[in-house]
């Protein structure tokens, strides 16, 4: 609805994203494991794919009312695309990164809960004031404010994690 397309379209979006996930996320996998830089295998991608992935998620909700009905679809689609691949830019090294910084179990699943405790309070905090927020910027339909006050902190927590985390147990 917000969107402006056919219920079919976006449902096609979201079958060739996902049929487009199921070669690009092993693939990505593999580019990350194969990657040795002098900050490790997986640290890299922390610094780089949050603020790529907060910018592809800004345009992912920027208002497109104003394209035709089948560039709306093609930005979509393109957008949404990008959106999963970044994603798993920033999935994939953030959880190997944890396995890699400790041999103790203990110390592994503490990290892994803490971050499902984060992960949890971020989208507590994002479905509660989301529409206030989008509200506060002028229209309570477009959400691409939201994702770049949501998606500071999540960078500063990517920088941050790049700095402190390290990959010892490879």
């Amino acid at each position: 609805d917000t969107a402006l397309i056919p219920a079919g379209a976006a449902s096609a979006i979201m079958l060739v994203a996902c049929l487009w996930d199921l070669f690009a996320d092993p693939t990505i996998g593999g580019i990350i494991e194969r990657t040795e830089t002098r900050w490790g295998r997986y640290r890299p991608y922390l610094l780089l794919s949050a603020p790529l992935l907060t910018l592809i998620s800004f345009l992912l909700f920027f208002d497109i009312s104003a394209l035709g009905d089948n560039a709306r679809v093609v930005y979509l689609l393109i957008t949404y695309v990008l959106f999963g691949s970044c994603l798993t830019f920033y999935m994939v090294p953030t959880n190997a990164v944890i396995s890699s910084t400790t041999g103790d179990m203990q110390q592994r699943n503490k990290a892994f809960m803490l971050a499902g405790i984060g992960v949890g309070a971020a989208f507590t905090v994002a479905s509660t004031w989301s529409t206030d927020i989008a509200r506060f910027f002028g229209d309570e339909t477009h959400f691409c404010w939201n994702m770049l006050l949501f998606g500071a902190p999540f960078c500063l927590v990517g920088v941050l994690y790049f700095h402190t985390a390290r990959e010892d147990f490879l």
